[in-house]
């Protein structure tokens, strides 16, 4: 897998991230710029984590029980990797659940920290996939917590300006970006 597709991967599945930090943003009556930056970092460290799980529950798989096969199945799987996450995004668009808009005049961190997990779960597939493709975690790593803490920091301000219609088009565009690297790495296994 090539550094387009990686980025591809990482920058779709942060949109997951950027489309509900787009709903919070349409919530707050004013943004609280320290929070803000706290919470960034703090799901960043979540990300990282999550991605660093699926990493090395691969990698020590793969030591304890080395398959011969284990390349081709491995980078199919983790080719579904990517079109399910893409599906996923897809499926929350369509569901497009009725929000009540309100204004919220302080931070509920307990429902800021399961949209955490939740956005997380993904992660640790898509951590899984880099594993599966040998790509460097560091490389993968620092990118990854440049788009969190971009997507969340956007997304929060997107959301504060433009309201929260603006989530099915980042959906729409977080699918497009993960089904794109899909087809071409699946191009990739075939051709090659």
């Amino acid at each position: 897998m090539g550094w387009m597709e990686s980025l591809f991967v990482i920058a779709g599945s942060s949109m997951n991230a950027f489309s509900e930090m787009v709903f919070w943003g349409s919530l707050l009556q004013k943004i609280n710029r320290k929070q803000l930056v706290l919470f960034s970092i703090i799901e960043a460290i979540f990300q990282l984590t999550a991605l660093m799980v699926g990493f090395f529950t691969v990698d020590f798989i793969c030591r304890k029980d080395p398959a011969s096969n284990e390349t081709l199945i491995g980078k199919v799987f983790a080719v579904t990797v990517f079109f399910y996450i893409g599906f996923r995004l897809m499926e929350k668009k369509v569901r497009n659940k009725y929000i009540m808009e309100h204004l919220i005049t302080r931070t509920e961190w307990k429902k800021m920290f399961r949209l955490i997990a939740a956005v997380n779960v993904y992660m640790i597939l898509i951590g899984i996939a880099f594993r599966l493709f040998n790509e460097d975690l560091a490389s993968v790593a620092i990118v990854s917590l440049l788009f969190s803490v971009t997507c969340i920091v956007a997304g929060t301000y997107t959301g504060y300006r433009l309201g929260f219609e603006q989530n099915r088009k980042v959906y729409t565009f977080g699918a497009a970006l993960l089904w794109i690297a899909g087809v071409d790495v699946l191009i990739r296994l075939l051709w090659y």
